[in-house]
């Protein structure tokens, strides 16, 4: 009997020991209320943990005099109570918002627990942000983030770090945090209804900000999938109702950063219903979510110029709640939308009567903009003095000097969309000053240093990620101010902004097209197959993010393999990751053009189309005329050569006269061009004369890539069969194309019909110099991610796919439908199966325009190929084998048959390409030895008999 009494209480112990473990943890946690229910009704728990789990409820719900009182009355007994009471005391203060008095008590605290050494950390980073010091927020939070094994803690600790830098301006590392924070809490607590519901919306409203379309989409999808499979059934009725009301809210902004504005007036409907029937006790502690509905429905309507009903919402942000917040932002979006529609004297008002109705905290970006909106507004109003005082008050408190003297990369807080926008509109202000005061020097350079600034400031604030609209606004504006009156450049002054603007254009790009270069220069066979099928698997894993939420052990996993063999292939390779985004200098470029070879780089910008030419002296911007015009006239072109129309003399002629003829080119020979946008789709050599030799490329830092890059030789060719696809045709010629050249090179593989399959495509890559792809490709114009080529048995390689690989080869031949076309985003260029090549570290490519018909493809490309390999340039050589095409078929002379097909990339000659030269290699060396011997036995051989 005593042995069962024993265990019995033994158990009673263990269950004891638990109940008290899982109180601590929810105390540790801040789940005061559950804590104080277990340790109430469960718990014969001592008088010390039930007093401060009631004082800590109490200041959780701001009832800070009762909490004090309780909090006094504690005695602690050891060290673990000692820290425990101090913690609470010091949330007390922090509540009363004595900050200094919570940090104070925060930094005496003597900690015996690695866990209680982080959550001091914690609560000091949560206390230095409520006192707006944001740095030191920061710096004690990433040290908790260090310390933290608690997941609950982490995820809590990474959602206050993205908010810690979104408050110090630093937003680079705002989406990051805000998506650390979610992933920590789906992975291990998606039970916690409200917190992923506010993760999902503050990671969402970060993307948006941004501007990245596709991971808008991700985040919304996934936090549409999470609303319908957990919440409804098992969250708290107050738990829903919060979650419910912050997707509403995210719903508003996703409809109205997609343009959807029916379905963002739906769900603002659906959330003013929703506080309607609200608990008051929610409602009365929520009122700005209803609030930011409004303010982002008001922000849409503004950007498609809708401003009756923009000003309209903008009335109803301050009926929310009487309070002088409310009122502040009310009176912003008036004088936003009264700003835009150049009712200036109406939006001066309004940002008055805004900086009177709320007292703004020092260095406030909210305080920053309007000022500057204030000073734009003066200048529009010819008060030019007055516009440039409030300029100088607000970037000597930003930066604490004159804005014209600082070195503004010392200034990590801002690197932010908001303080961008705010150098370019200063931009902007110097720009109306030059034109009203007699155009003086000082306020152009004025003018032009703030647009140089916000270069800068944009090339910290890129996350290196795909470009995306928002970007390329940026981008545009700051290109349009620095090429603002840019007949009053020096060639110094032109040069440096060329290589500023470069730096921070098509850094993506660059990235991996460099790193992966050099990789290539010595990467084994069997690491690169192993690399490039994990990139193809990790790429599966993160195709969405709702997939990559899911996947998250699985793809660090993969990283750390990745990771591995990198540093591998870094010990054998000393070039590997020397090349960095930041190294260009125009001035490369230069020394290596002669005086015979020009480039064209082209640039869209807001409102017009610009052309450098660049030659080995000199860089000189061209005005070509406004965006719309060139835009229509290249797009009359390119539809009368994709679909042989027999007018295409007439367009060329209108396209040729306004960007061609002011560019004064036709003395050089050779021309290597950059197009921007719409002009990607126009084949240049039909606006030139027969003999200019024409390139492509898709960046200035793409042309300083030289190198003696040691490839494979040989050509593999691939030709799928779509016999099993009612979609796709067979291409008949494509056989007998690869036939007609295979005999030309000294290794030849065809992969045929059913052997053509993707992973023998992959097996391929650094195994050949060329690859001659003659397959069909599809293009995806709303996710050009999906655009792909298609193997036999209708099987894809997306462009996603390609872009993840290492792919080392000299030339690849896309001999497929409209390989060369894609779906243009702003600021990053066309983004096409050509391009996709060129990441993954391809030399040259040559794609389609267009679709071009199977026979008269397979022609021109045996002329190319023999041309080829009789050692011409790559661009010559495609130039002679149009040329001996429509002197071979002078019925189809027109550019339909023959201009579609572009080369991109380097123009060099292919090592090595054929058997031919092979064998009068060898018979030269014969020749050579041969001479060598007689040379050296000559006396032999003239001695007289």
């Amino acid at each position: 009997m005593l042995k069962w009494l024993l265990i019995f209480i033994s158990l009673q112990t263990l269950g004891q020991s638990r109940l008290n473990h899982q109180a601590d943890s929810l105390r540790t946690i801040g789940f005061y209320e559950e804590e104080l229910a277990l340790r109430s009704k469960e718990l014969s728990t001592d008088k010390f943990d039930l007093t401060l789990a009631k004082a800590n409820l109490l200041i959780s719900k701001n009832e800070t005099e009762k909490a004090i009182t309780l909090l006094n009355k504690l005695k602690p007994n050891n060290p673990e109570e000692t820290f425990w009471k101090g913690r609470s005391l010091a949330l007390y203060y922090r509540k009363t918002e004595n900050t200094t008095e919570s940090i104070k008590i925060l930094s005496q605290l003597s900690p015996s627990q690695h866990l209680h050494k982080a959550i001091i950390q914690l609560d000091l980073g949560q206390t230095y942000a409520a006192s707006q010091e944001q740095i030191k927020a920061i710096e004690h939070l990433e040290a908790a983030a260090n310390l933290l094994s608690n997941k609950y803690l982490l995820g809590l600790t990474y959602s206050d770090l993205s908010f810690a830098y979104d408050a110090a301006g630093i937003r680079n590392k705002t989406s990051e945090y805000g998506d650390k924070a979610l992933k920590t809490f789906m992975q291990y607590h998606p039970e916690a209804f409200s917190m992923v519901s506010s993760l999902h919306n503050n990671l969402l409203f970060f993307v948006i900000e941004y501007g990245d379309e596709k991971l808008a989409r991700e985040v919304q999808k996934s936090y549409v999938s999470y609303m319908k499979s957990r919440y409804p059934k098992q969250a708290k009725a107050i738990d829903q109702t919060h979650a419910q009301a912050l997707h509403l809210l995210s719903n508003i902004r996703y409809a109205g950063f997609t343009k959807n504005e029916e379905f963002s007036l739906q769900n603002l409907t659906l959330l003013e219903n929703l506080f309607q029937q609200a608990p008051k006790e929610w409602t009365s502690n929520n009122l700005g979510i209803l609030s930011a509905g409004y303010e982002a429905v008001q922000y849409y309507l503004r950007k498609q110029k809708k401003f009756d009903k923009a000003l309209a919402f903008a009335e109803k942000v301050n009926k929310v709640e009487q309070a002088p917040y409310n009122q502040m932002k009310k009176y912003a979006a008036l004088a936003l939308t009264q700003y835009d529609c150049n009712q200036n004297h109406e939006a001066l008002k309004n940002v008055d009567l805004c900086m009177a109705s709320f007292e703004f905290q020092k260095g406030s970006k909210s305080y920053q903009t309007l000022m500057v909106l204030k000073a734009e507004l003066l200048s529009r109003l010819g008060r030019t003095q007055e516009a440039k005082n409030v300029l100088n008050d607000i970037y000597k408190e930003a930066v604490g000097q004159s804005i014209m003297t600082v070195n503004i990369k010392d200034f990590p807080q801002h690197y932010n969309k908001i303080f961008i926008d705010l150098l370019i509109h200063s931009g902007w202000v110097y720009q109306n000053i030059y034109r009203l005061n007699g155009k003086k020097d000082t306020d152009y350079q004025t003018a032009k240093h703030f647009f140089r600034l916000a270069a800068q400031v944009f090339e910290e604030y890129y996350q290196n990620g795909i470009y995306n609209n928002s970007l390329g606004e940026i981008i545009d504006q700051i290109e349009d101010g620095l090429l603002f009156e840019h007949q009053r450049l020096t060639q110094k002054e032109l040069l440096n902004d060329i290589n500023l603007l470069e730096t921070i254009s098509n850094t993506h790009l660059w990235n991996k097209f460099s790193s992966k270069y050099i990789q290539n220069l010595n990467l084994p066979e069997r690491e690169l197959e192993a690399k490039n099928k994990l990139q193809l698997k990790r790429n599966i894993l993160t195709r969405t993010y709702d997939n990559e939420l899911k996947n998250q052990a699985e793809i660090l996993k993969i990283d750390r393999l990745i990771h591995g063999i990198d540093n591998s292939i870094s010990k054998k390779s000393s070039a590997f990751s020397k090349m960095t985004a930041t190294d260009f200098e125009l001035r490369k470029i230069q020394k290596e053009l002669n005086k015979t070879k020009a480039v064209i780089k082209f640039s869209l910008t807001e409102k017009n189309v610009y052309a450098y030419v660049i030659t080995s002296e000199t860089v000189k911007p061209v005005l070509l005329g406004s965006l719309q015009e060139i835009d229509q006239l290249s797009q009359n072109y390119a539809n009368s050569l994709s679909k042989i129309k027999a007018d295409y003399p007439r367009h060329r002629k209108a396209l040729e006269q306004k960007i061609i003829k002011p560019l004064n080119i036709s003395s050089f020979s050779h021309l290597v061009f950059i197009p921007d946008g719409f002009l990607s789709y126009i084949p240049f050599e039909t606006l030139l004369n027969e003999q200019q030799r024409v390139s492509y490329h898709f960046s200035l830092k793409g042309l300083t890539v030289k190198t003696n890059q040691k490839l494979q030789q040989g050509l593999a060719g691939v030709v799928p069969s779509y016999a099993s696809s009612n979609a796709l045709s067979e291409l008949k010629y494509s056989i007998k194309e690869l036939e007609s050249i295979k005999n030309l090179f000294k290794t030849t593989d065809v992969f045929t019909n059913e052997n053509a399959t993707k992973e023998a495509f992959i097996k391929s890559l650094g195994n050949y110099g060329i690859h001659h792809l003659a397959m069909h490709s599809e293009m995806d114009e709303e996710d050009y991610e999906n655009s792909s080529l298609v193997f036999s048995d209708y099987e894809r390689l997306y462009f996603h796919e390609i872009y993840s690989l290492n792919f080392p080869s000299e030339l690849v031949v896309l001999s497929a439908c409209n390989t060369g076309l894609g779906k243009y985003l702003n600021g990053e260029g066309l983004m096409s199966l050509a391009r996709s090549l060129n990441y993954a570290g391809v030399k040259s490519s040559v794609t389609s325009l267009w679709q071009v018909p199977d026979k008269e493809t397979a022609e021109l490309m045996k002329y190319f190929y023999q041309y080829l390999t009789q050692g011409k340039d790559k661009d010559e050589a495609l130039m002679l084998a149009k040329r001996s095409f429509t002197n071979a078929n002078p019925m189809k002379a027109h550019p339909y048959y023959w201009a579609g097909f572009i080369l991109t990339g380097e123009t060099d000659a292919i090592s090595n390409p054929s058997k031919k030269v092979y064998y009068y290699g060898a018979g030269i060396i014969a020749l050579l030895i041969v001479m060598l011997v007689l040379r050296r036995n000559k006396p032999l051989w003239t001695k007289s008999p």
